[in-house]
């Protein structure tokens, strides 16, 4: 009998939050606790998307589940 092996192809979206403070793009993801920045709004969004991968990897190596996405509602009291 021939096993396979099955990926998780789950893809979430987690809500972001981009602020522009004199040119840098400052960014944070409540849900994974996650800040970076950078040089451009097209450069943020990179940046936020690699440290979510990033943490994504890590979490798991680390055997600890990846958090579902909260709500934007969620998403704004976690950020205060």
């Amino acid at each position: 009998m021939k096993t396979t092996n099955t990926i998780n192809t789950t893809k979430n979206s987690y809500p972001t939050f981009i602020a522009n403070n004199k040119g840098a793009y400052l960014v944070f993801v409540p849900d994974l606790d996650i800040y970076t920045e950078g040089n451009s709004l097209t450069d943020a969004i990179a940046m936020a998307r690699d440290a979510i991968g990033i943490k994504g990897i890590t979490l798991e190596d680390d055997g600890v589940s990846i958090p579902n996405p909260s709500t934007s509602d969620q998403a704004i009291e976690k950020a205060h």
